[in-house]
C-alpha cells in the first residue's frame, strides 16, 4: 500500500493488527499480546496516529483478550511507522465494533478537521506529501524576480476552490521575503513541463542568488 495514500484507507476507521510491529512492542513495554484493536486518526502536525485500545492473543483460533493500557487509565499511541511495519492490517466491520463495545473517545473528535477532509482524499495532491503527515506537502515558491524557484514543506490550514492556504515550514534558502511559518496560498499549476503546487511569491526587492542556490531546487529528488 501506497505510504502517501494510507491514509485515505485507515483515517477515522477502527482496525485489527494480526503481528503487532517492534516499534508498537517498544511502546507497549509490560503489556502483552501479539494482536491488538485500535481507532486510527490524523493528527494534524504529528500525522498519522493509532491509539491503540485492546491487546489480545489468538489461541486455538479463538480471541483472547489481555490487560491492555486502557484498562489502567493509560494511553499508547503508534505513529504510521509502526503501523506499516505490523504483518496484517485489517478493517474491523460495523458488527465487531459493536460487539465490541468500541467508541471513539471525545480527546481523538478533537482532533478532527472538517475543512480538510476534501484535501486529504484528493488524489491530485497525493504525490506531494510527506509520508506520514497528509497535511504537509512540498510547495514551489515561484518569486516575481530573478530568484530560482524553491521546493519548501507547507502544512495545509485550509482547502476552499482548488486553493491551499497553508503555514510555511522551513525557512526558504533564497531571499523571498516570506519566513517559516508565514501563511501563504498556492494551487497546482504546470511549471515546465511538470504539475506542482506553486506558490507565486511577490518579492518586493532583488537578492543575489547564494551559491548553494544554483542547483535545481525546483526538481524533486
Amino acid at each position: 500500500m501506497d505510504i502517501k495514500t494510507i491514509h485515505t484507507h485507515i483515517d477515522n476507521k477502527w482496525i485489527k493488527i494480526i503481528g503487532i510491529s517492534e516499534d508498537i512492542k517498544k511502546g507497549l513495554f509490560d503489556f502483552e499480546g501479539d494482536n491488538l484493536i485500535g481507532y486510527v486518526y490524523i493528527d494534524h502536525t504529528a500525522g498519522v496516529t493509532l491509539d491503540i485500545f485492546k491487546l489480545f492473543d489468538i489461541v486455538n483460533e479463538e480471541i483472547k483478550f489481555r490487560e491492555s493500557p486502557i484498562d489502567k487509565n493509560l494511553r499508547v499511541i503508534s505513529r504510521l511507522n509502526g503501523i506499516v511495519k505490523s504483518k496484517e492490517i485489517h478493517l474491523l466491520s460495523k458488527e465487531a465494533i459493536l460487539e465490541y463495545d468500541l467508541k471513539v473517545p471525545e480527546y481523538i473528535v478533537k482532533y478532527e478537521r472538517p475543512n480538510l477532509k476534501d484535501f486529504r482524499l484528493n488524489e491530485k495532491f497525493h504525490k506531494y506529501r510527506a509520508e506520514g503527515f497528509p497535511d504537509d506537502v512540498q510547495i514551489l515558491l515561484l518569486p516575481s524576480n530573478s530568484l530560482n524557484p524553491e521546493l519548501i514543506w507547507g502544512r495545509v490550514e485550509n482547502f476552499e476552490n482548488n486553493t491551499l492556504e497553508f503555514q510555511l515550514l522551513n525557512q526558504p534558502h533564497q531571499s523571498f521575503g516570506v519566513q517559516m511559518n508565514d501563511m501563504l496560498k498556492a494551487s497546482i499549476q504546470n511549471f515546465g513541463e511538470e504539475e506542482y503546487i506553486v506558490c507565486e511569491v511577490d518579492v518586493k526587492t532583488d537578492s543575489k542568488i547564494p551559491e548553494q542556490t544554483k542547483k535545481a531546487w525546483w526538481k524533486f529528488w
